[in-house]
């Protein structure tokens, strides 16, 4: 109420991803797309639903999904979150764990080291199969005509979003797959 009135407009809260989902639903390619999932990759992993051009306000946690019976632990307390083995201090942890005598401390390093290192590629691998999976199952439940891919986890290359297309794609209901486009986000540079 106090920063309405110190601003003389309207003000609302919202999470950062479901902003995002809006600015590409008004401003960009899912202007088109009005039924549409916004997935970010990054320090954790969030999603945006959008259905008949409209953000479906749900308190969606993505990255905290179940995508794995044996997986790491979660901050959340969870064990096999997509995001305790795929986001990005799980990126850094498994490299941590690979090379102990590293000073990898950012995700950014990590992606730079998969170039040369082919033990952390196949950790960027199966960050990106496992997020294609976390993907396949929202597909099969909203049955989206687009998904986009934001957030700083894109860094990682076009291989990293190969496998998670081709991940996603093999674990997507047959009937489904080719009903739906995969993009990356242009725009989520801009509106964030």
């Amino acid at each position: 109420d106090e920063l309405s009135k110190a601003l003389g407009t309207a003000v609302f809260i919202e999470n950062d991803v479901n902003t995002l989902g809006l600015a590409e639903l008004w401003f960009g390619n899912a202007s088109s797309a009005k039924d549409s999932l916004v997935v970010t990759i990054g320090q954790g992993i969030g999603l945006c639903v959008m259905r008949d051009g409209k953000l479906l306000n749900i308190p969606a946690e993505f990255g905290h999904t179940q995508v794995s019976a044996n997986g790491r632990m979660c901050n959340c307390g969870n064990v096999g979150c997509l995001e305790a083995l795929a986001g990005e201090q799980a990126l850094i942890d498994s490299v941590r764990q690979l090379h102990p005598e590293s000073k990898i401390s950012s995700a950014e390093q990590v992606y730079a080291l998969a170039k040369t290192d082919p033990q952390v590629h196949m950790i960027l691998e199966q960050a990106a199969a496992e997020i294609g999976h976390g993907l396949a199952n929202l597909i099969n439940l909203f049955k989206p005509r687009t998904v986009f891919l934001a957030g700083e986890g894109l860094l990682a290359g076009p291989a990293f979003t190969a496998q998670i297309q081709a991940s996603a794609l093999e674990r997507t209901h047959p009937l489904l797959r080719g009903t739906f486009n995969l993009e990356i986000d242009e725009l989520a540079e801009v509106a964030w």
